[in-house]
């Protein structure tokens, strides 16, 4: 693993592209000692107030006080030099400032250049005597680019002044700029997040109490840049190359309840899908990972929300913005907060059945009539009692209306079973309306529908609410109480390769959790196997799991209408 930190280097910091520290005590900077930092102020002979225009060395720069194009306010300077033969040039505060040996200074400011530059400091002793070092280079940019410093006072040294040269042909413009003390603090925790908004700046230059790293081979540059969704901070990961891997900031560990649910919420933006990862560390030492989910890229800054349940034994915890992909990635204002009541009043279980498949009819029924269980049945309105796309039969009218005398709940399906988000908006509305109401002539009401293939968006959710109460996605899990929506119902896949004890697990962890599950079956006891049949022994074995389970054994129907009261308003 390659990993970018900011060390103490001989008594001082270099902090171009950065990794804040890990400590959760640190420093951030005091007021500003540089004279007319923002350059605005105009000393005359074209230059600003209280900054001299200094030239060493065999070349020919000239130096500019324009009053337009600045990173910030109206004036900046330009350093331009044609030809070099030794030396540089640079804008550097007329007199130096007052400085404490021994203590740590913060050195920023905004540049933007056509060639590689340099930032150095100058110390000056009580006798007079004058020292310089150099802090770092500072890659070329077309863009304003903020430089950022730390370095230790030297003893003996009474007074310093730092500033940017340019040694080379070239151009180098610059503003706003920033020199002060350290001053001990502890990061503000909000929402267990240690600066939660990145704006309180770290000793290396970077955000206080946050770190950044990667694993694999990629080649990333990580920036603490003068911009964010909200303030003026944010960081940002660039990935130039990558093969494998992936690169991420993160805060410093945090200690935390397990046991619950929490909520994590944070800002980003970027070119490429990223993903997002709790790691988090028991009380033994043991250290995992919690997939959180891929934010897709946005070119804007957007939110990305996730629920996530914590173990008993979890301890300390920090969360993995990750990108694994060449393009970059910002983040900002993170977030990540307990929710207090996170379960259902008792777990439940759901069995639906996908197509209308006449097989469920003749092979499955039976055993859930042994067992005493209704269920939901989603069917194709457009193949009743013909051939289904698979060449199997399909329930009749009559085998329908059957189901639903018996206590059955019918579902809609469509009515082709088409993939929905290719479809126009007049074709999916058809293919949503249709099919209620070809079923509600059998069975009525028809309030529930299963996305064909499990493909869907957020245009065919928002055509789905017009028509149906609920909607049950492909989408593996359990419902719980906390971020549960009726319209994106997930659910468990019975296949023909899934065993007893998964199916048994499945309804453990929803009697322990007070969790939804709801499985989903298409064949059972056909010849014809895709993946999706289960044998008739099978079928029984696993009702049997569900009986043993103690589970009440609900509708999809049913089971809204007992969580929908407990949902928060």
């Amino acid at each position: 693993m390659k990993r970018f930190f900011f060390r103490v280097l001989k008594g001082f910091f270099v902090a171009l592209f950065f990794v804040a520290l890990g400590a959760v005590s640190s420093v951030y900077a005091n007021e500003n000692l540089v004279a007319n930092p923002s350059l605005e102020v105009d000393g005359g002979a074209g230059a600003p107030a209280d900054w001299v225009q200094e030239i060493a060395g065999s070349n020919d720069a000239v130096f500019s006080y324009l009053d337009s194009g600045a990173q910030d306010g109206t004036r900046s300077v330009k350093i331009t030099m044609t030809w070099r033969t030794s030396g540089s040039a640079d804008l550097a505060p007329a007199a130096p400032v007052s400085v404490t040996p021994g203590e740590t200074y913060y050195f920023e400011n905004y540049y933007r250049s056509s060639v590689e530059t340099e930032t150095d400091v100058e110390f000056q002793d009580a006798e007079g005597n004058l020292s310089w070092r150099w802090l770092g280079n500072n890659p070329a940019s077309a863009d304003w680019q903020l430089a950022s410093y730390s370095f230790e006072i030297p003893a003996g040294v009474v007074k310093a002044r730092v500033y940017q040269a340019l040694a080379a042909p070239g151009y180098l413009q610059t503003d706003n700029y920033s020199l002060s003390a350290a001053v001990a603090t502890d990061p503000i925790i909000t929402d267990n997040v240690p600066n939660a908004s990145m704006e309180a700046a770290g000793p290396d230059g970077g955000p206080l109490a946050w770190d950044c790293d990667n694993w694999g081979e990629n080649a990333p540059v990580f920036t603490y840049d003068a911009s964010g969704y909200d303030g003026s901070r944010s960081l940002k990961i660039r990935l130039n190359t990558w093969e494998s891997g992936d690169a991420r900031c993160y805060f410093d560990h945090q200690p935390i309840d397990g046991g619950r649910h929490y909520v994590f919420t944070d800002y980003y933006k970027s070119d490429v899908a990223t993903d997002v990862y709790v790691k988090t560390v028991t009380a033994g030492g043991a250290v995992n990972h919690i997939w959180l989910g891929s934010p897709a890229a946005s070119p804007d800054w957007n939110e990305f929300s996730a629920t996530v349940y914590l173990p008993e034994d979890v301890v300390e915890y920090t969360i993995l913005h990750a990108i694994s992909k060449t393009g970059y990635l910002s983040t900002d204002n993170y977030s990540f907060r307990a929710l207090e009541e996170t379960a259902f009043s008792r777990g439940m279980v759901s069995i639906t059945f996908d197509d209308g498949f006449a097989n469920v009819y003749n092979n499955a029924l039976p055993v859930l009539d042994q067992y005493g269980f209704k269920t939901t049945q989603y069917i194709v309105s457009g193949a009743i009692g013909s051939q289904t796309k698979l060449d199997l039969p399909a329930m009749t009218k009559a085998q329908i209306a059957a189901m639903c005398v018996a206590g059955h709940e019918i579902g809609s399906h469509t009515v082709t079973h088409p993939r929905l988000t290719s479809l126009s908006a007049k074709k999916l509305n058809s293919e949503l309306l249709n099919s209620k109401n070809a079923l509600n002539a059998i069975c009525a009401p028809v309030n529930s529908l299963a996305i064909p293939y499990g493909d869907y968006n957020d245009n065919v959710i928002n055509t789905a609410k017009k028509y149906y109460g609920a909607v049950r996605t492909s989408d593996s899990g359990e419902n719980a109480l906390i971020g549960f929506d009726p319209h994106r119902i997930k659910t468990q896949y019975v296949m023909d390769t899934t065993t007893i004890d998964e199916i048994e697990t499945w309804l453990a962890r929803a009697a322990e959790n007070r969790s939804w599950l709801v499985l989903l079956y298409h064949n059972v006891g056909s010849e014809y196997n895709y993946g999706y049949t289960a044998t008739v022994e099978d079928f029984d074995r696993q009702m049997a799991a569900v009986a043993a389970s103690g589970l009440p054994v609900l509708t999809v129907g049913q089971a809204l209408n007992e969580i929908n009261p407990q949902l928060p308003e």
